[in-house]
């Protein structure tokens, strides 16, 4: 098995313009023998959380693992399986259903970061 690499790795605290912190932590790993080879989900493992600093079991969780692969849940709700193709589309993906979840932000929900 290729060794992973850690590409980013984030925790942070946001206001929610309705009140309440939320805290995201965001991690991406390159999982691929070479930084060309394989698609999206070949290539990356990834965990991104948001979740109410006050109410941990309210969150939004977007993650790609065996065997479920790259799938979303509210809560502790049902895993939705996504068929996403770009690590833009996941990101803005989990910026879209964390904002649905929590409302406007304060802030951005993820820093800049290049791969």
């Amino acid at each position: 098995m290729t060794p992973s690499r850690c590409l980013f790795a984030e925790k942070r605290t946001l206001k929610a313009k309705a009140g309440g912190t939320l805290v995201i932590a965001m991690d991406l790993y390159d999982i691929s023998p070479s930084p060309v080879d394989g698609l999206f989900l070949e290539r990356f493992r990834l965990s991104w959380i948001a979740f109410d600093f006050e109410n941990p079991e309210k969150k939004v969780l977007v993650d790609s693992h065996p065997p479920v692969g790259l799938h979303y849940h509210f809560d502790d709700g049902d895993q939705i399986k996504l068929e996403l193709t770009t690590l833009d589309e996941a990101l803005m993906f989990f910026e879209t259903k964390v904002i649905e979840h929590f409302g406007e932000i304060e802030g951005r929900i993820y820093a800049d970061f290049y791969i």
